[in-house]
């Protein structure tokens, strides 16, 4: 197939120069409603209690573990404060101070001379940024006269990720330009940079189907701030207050892409020309990561410790040199003929090395130098991809009073 591009030029006898600014915000579309902390905690225990049947013999045996019930559980009732990743207990003269401290309180629906105290959260107010958002900014200057025209703007674009943490930023430069050499020689010249820096995930959970599922459905009696509204780890590290500690997992990601062409055409005759165009694309990226201690769980206050580190760089280079002939004439008033003959070569390398490491002695330091050389502690890897095209076509259209 053949691709066409039209790009962005100035007009002859026009000079100008706009700047453009986008401002948007972008919101969660999550088609489901979760219950709240009383519906969940009514819900879940009574569904626990009935989860049995009785035997022939009188004997009532329990599908789900009862001990949930009064156990330390997202439901259960023998959470002890600061103790449990679960903000729920049986109300006791000791802890009914926390109704000042934004804590409800309910009826035991298994029980109503027991009353349950419980926080109620909404998982997506500690894990998204909800709205998030976005800007996008560009300036561009265009003229020409009768012999050239030119065209150059400069774009700048930040987009918050739903996600905390991420993110996407982008900026741009382009360059086009024509001019008219002789009345036989036209040359078209076009430069596009782009640099983009990203954080797609949090490293604590790298799934994006994890992420907006799993977390997002977490119980909403999920401990994710203590009773003086200071931040906590949640159930865990993958499921729990995914804003606690972010900084842990420290990522840098860079592209940085070149697309150079320059063209020429010779108008042979009226009806006849050829077109010579090189271009050459040139990519390369930089990706690196480091895991900084991290809490795992918030009881024991358990650190994972591996301080891994990881470094990527890969660099492409595409070239593609091409030459067109386009013959158009018409006979005899009615007999219209068009002819296209062409070839060209297309040559892609790709090379790069990624290298992995752990255990270094401290995390103060992204650095695979100090991470552990013994057996299996690190990896290194290279690579490299070449692919060559060299290719012919041609067209010929005839049309009678077309």
């Amino acid at each position: 197939g053949v691709i066409l591009v039209t790009t962005k030029n100035g007009k002859a006898g026009h000079r100008e120069i706009n700047f453009k600014a986008k401002l948007g915000v972008n919101y969660v579309n999550n088609p489901y409603e979760f219950l709240g902390g009383e519906d969940y905690i009514n819900v879940l225990r009574t569904t626990y209690a009935k989860s049995g049947y009785y035997c022939s013999d009188g004997e009532y045996v329990s599908i789900a573990p009862l001990t949930n019930l009064t156990g330390a559980s997202p439901f259960g009732t023998g959470n002890v404060l600061g103790k449990s990743a679960w903000n729920i207990m049986g109300k006791t003269a000791d802890n009914a101070y926390l109704l000042q401290k934004g804590w409800k309180e309910m009826v035991d629906p298994l029980d109503p001379s027991n009353m349950i105290i419980y926080k109620d959260i909404n998982p997506g107010d500690y894990n998204l940024n909800n709205p998030s958002l976005s800007q996008d900014y560009n300036i561009n200057m265009s003229g020409g006269n009768d012999r050239g025209s030119y065209y150059a703007g400069i774009g700048y674009n930040r987009q918050e990720g739903l996600p905390v943490s991420t993110f996407y930023e982008r900026y741009s430069f382009v360059l086009n330009a024509s001019y008219k050499i002789t009345d036989w020689l036209t040359s078209t010249s076009n430069f596009n940079y782009n640099r983009a820096n990203w954080k797609n995930m949090p490293g604590s959970n790298t799934s994006e189907g994890n992420y907006f599922g799993r977390i997002m459905s977490t119980p909403p009696t999920s401990r994710f701030e203590d009773e003086d509204g200071n931040p906590t780890l949640g159930p865990n590290v993958a499921d729990g207050n995914q804003a606690f500690q972010p900084e842990k997992w420290q990522n840098f990601n860079q592209t940085d892409k070149f697309t150079m062409i320059q063209g020429f055409q010779i108008d042979i005759m009226k009806g006849l020309f050829i077109k010579g165009t090189a271009n050459w694309y040139y990519s390369e990226g930089l990706y690196e990561s480091f895991t900084k201690d991290y809490m795992d769980n918030m009881l024991t206050e358990h650190y994972t410790k591996t301080r891994e580190s990881t470094a990527k760089f890969e660099r492409n280079f595409a070239q593609t040199y091409n030459a067109v002939l386009n013959f158009t004439r018409t006979f005899a008033i009615d007999h219209n003929v068009n002819l296209m003959l062409g070839m060209e070569y297309y040559d892609n390398y790709k090379r790069g090395f990624e290298a992995k490491g752990s255990g270094a002695p401290t995390d103060d330091f992204s650095d695979l130098s100090l991470t552990d050389n013994g057996e299996g502690k690190r990896t290194i890897n290279s690579w490299h991809e070449q692919y060559r095209i060299l290719s012919y076509f041609g067209r010929l259209n005839y049309d009678y009073k077309g």
